[in-house]
């Protein structure tokens, strides 16, 4: 049985991650010409996705076996970003929706030319990658309301994105 964990065991532990040193790029935002580091510096809040790996069971002569299945993803991932004077969130989330789905004429886009591959790094403290997780074919899905409530707050829209599959990048 192993031993408790003792004082010597957690000082060769390195340093934790904080939750605040992250970053999500864009290479483009399509069917605008925003500046796509205006689009990382306006997110506030964002996940590392989730995998899932389901499981079949077998029985048989009593007993239950659990085997793994497929690895699935959730497909969907919230960004809360935050609004600017100029109100360029909003205008840029529009205008890459409209890229997407016109209203006004009611034609698409191919998802090759909406969905770019969108990368989310954490960092440590010196500001060196700790790691990378690329989503494949991103594109918005929604863009939540935002809240016009009297108090001294920052203006947030959530978005709602979509992506088939995320991909772990390694350095090198």
């Amino acid at each position: 049985m192993p031993a408790r964990v003792s004082l010597q065991d957690m000082q060769q532990v390195v340093d934790a991650q904080a939750s605040f040193d992250w970053a999500i790029w864009l290479p483009s935002v399509p069917g605008s010409s925003f500046n796509t580091r205006d689009f990382t510096f306006r997110c506030t809040a964002t996940s590392i996705p989730a995998v899932t790996v389901e499981s079949f069971d077998v029985e048989a002569h009593g007993l239950k076996f659990k085997y793994p299945g497929r690895r699935t993803w959730s497909m969907t991932q919230d960004v809360t970003m935050y609004e600017t004077r100029d109100a360029t969130t909003r205008t840029l989330m529009e205008a890459w929706l409209d890229f997407i789905r016109n209203i006004r004429d009611n034609t698409g886009n191919y998802k090759a030319n909406y969905a770019v591959d969108a990368i989310i790094n954490t960092y440590d403290g010196p500001g060196n990658i700790t790691a990378t997780v690329k989503l494949k074919n991103f594109f918005p899905l929604e863009l939540g309301a935002a809240s016009l409530d009297n108090q001294s707050s920052l203006l947030t829209y959530s978005c709602q994105f979509s992506y088939d599959r995320t991909e772990p990048v390694t350095e090198g």
